[in-house]
């Protein structure tokens, strides 16, 4: 009966604490990390080597690139060669 009555307490006091607002700090680090992930690291990853390549081309042929499956499209063969040879034949920095 005590373990009970001790976990009753404990839970109890998780709930005094969500109430009280202490959990409020840590949902704005959530909401700020998601803010700085959409907004500072997605762009940055298009500047990658690998990845810009790709990037230019979808601009360039105009491929909806919100799309789910490009299989059925037509411009999916370039698109798809360009990606693989980007992977496998990097650009060369001097």
């Amino acid at each position: 009966m005590f373990q009970k009555e001790k976990n009753c307490k404990q839970l109890n006091d998780n709930l005094q604490q969500v109430h009280s607002g202490a959990g409020y700090p840590a949902l704005f680090l959530y909401f700020l990390f998601i803010f700085i992930f959409i907004f500072v690291l997605a762009p940055m990853v298009r500047t990658w080597k690998y990845v810009k390549p790709i990037t230019d081309y979808i601009e360039e042929t105009g491929i909806d690139a919100t799309a789910l499956i490009y299989t059925e499209i037509e411009e999916f063969g370039p698109a798809e060669s360009n990606m693989r040879n980007s992977i496998k034949y990097p650009p060369i920095i001097y």
